[in-house]
């Protein structure tokens, strides 16, 4: 049986998620991991769906973005969030929504994908970039930097400039 693991970081990402649910329900084990919006978990979780997990995981880390120290703590509990749910899964399709400002989701898809897991992502966006912003101001590089402390990853502005 393949093991999907969906990351629901958006209330508009339920509908896409119960399609491939439904879609892949005979043939597929599901694990599930709402990112900060728990209306959204407890609105999965009420449908009773044969879900092998699910998984409520909030923004609650009391983020400032000037305490250097407080940026390395928040690494640490992200690598015991990746620990405790995700370490197990190897060769495991992994779908996302959602392309902007998820810094969670990103350093577990990041994780992951060290881990043979194949990484989706599901495209319901309409109009978005996915191309590396070229020139950022000095604000921009400071917060990149800032995410690369807590996360240990490259995260990088998509270029907005569409039209």
């Amino acid at each position: 049986m393949n093991q999907i693991i969906i990351f629901i970081q958006a209330p508009a990402d339920v509908i896409h998620f119960l399609k491939i649910y439904e879609n892949e329900k005979n043939n597929s084990s599901f694990f599930i991991f709402c990112i900060n919006v728990k209306f959204s978990y407890d609105y999965i979780k009420s449908l009773n769906l044969n879900l092998d997990e699910i998984n409520f995981i909030p923004y609650d880390f009391n983020l400032s973005l000037r305490n250097l120290l407080l940026l390395l703590k928040i690494r640490f509990r992200l690598k015991y969030i990746f620990n405790t749910y995700f370490k197990k899964f190897i060769n495991t399709k992994v779908i996302f929504f959602s392309p902007w400002y998820d810094w969670i989701t990103f350093y577990l898809i990041d994780k992951l994908n060290k881990n043979n897991n194949r990484i989706y992502y599901y495209k319901h966006y309409l109009d978005i970039s996915i191309e590396a912003k070229k020139s950022l101001s000095f604000r921009e590089k400071i917060i990149l930097y800032k995410y690369k402390i807590m996360t240990g990853i490259d995260l990088y502005f998509a270029n907005d400039n569409l039209y």
